[in-house]
């Protein structure tokens, strides 16, 4: 490949084995971070801000299903499916998806993503804690480095599943 103008020619040939030695997977931007989250224990700092902006995250989610849900009272609820079974509009739709009563599956999908998002801020809250209280000091000792990188073994998978389920 050619070089751009009055670039060094020695460089391009670094660049290149770097680049080759670097797994596929580091290179694609999404894919990239779950392949760090899997690959090793990084520093403890690293690990507890990740886990505060996920903590953080599935609380303004969560506050704003739960606000989605509370602002349509049971009347309303009412009124919109006599509007859906009635409306010949509709009711195309709701055959044409095989939707049911669109009430009901507004309330069981806010109820579903209020559960998952519970579910991640619990799990993002203990492990905060848990590694807060586990006083991982990497820096004082190698035992406690070991330490670390034992609980990030089985706990990645935790942290792998908050991620997730907060993203998607």
């Amino acid at each position: 490949t050619p070089l751009p103008d009055g670039a060094p020619s020695d460089v391009a040939p670094d660049v290149a084995k770097v680049v080759e030695t670097i797994p596929w997977i580091q290179r694609v931007p999404i894919a990239n971070l779950f392949y760090e989250i899997m690959d090793q224990a990084p520093p403890i700092d690293q690990v507890i801000t990740l886990l505060e902006t996920l903590g953080v995250v599935s609380a303004l989610l969560l506050g704003a299903i739960l606000g989605t849900l509370s602002s349509v009272g049971f009347e309303e609820i009412e009124a919109a499916n006599e509007r859906f079974q009635t409306h010949p509009q509709y009711s195309e739709f709701i055959d044409k998806y095989e939707l049911g009563n669109p009430a009901e599956e507004l309330v069981g999908w806010g109820m579903l993503g209020c559960l998952i998002l519970t579910a991640t801020l619990g799990l993002a809250v203990l492990l905060h804690v848990f590694i807060t209280l586990a006083d991982f000091d990497t820096e004082d000792s190698i035992c406690a480095r070991k330490e670390l990188e034992a609980w990030y073994f089985y706990c990645r998978w935790i942290i792998l599943f908050v991620v997730t389920a907060t993203v998607f």
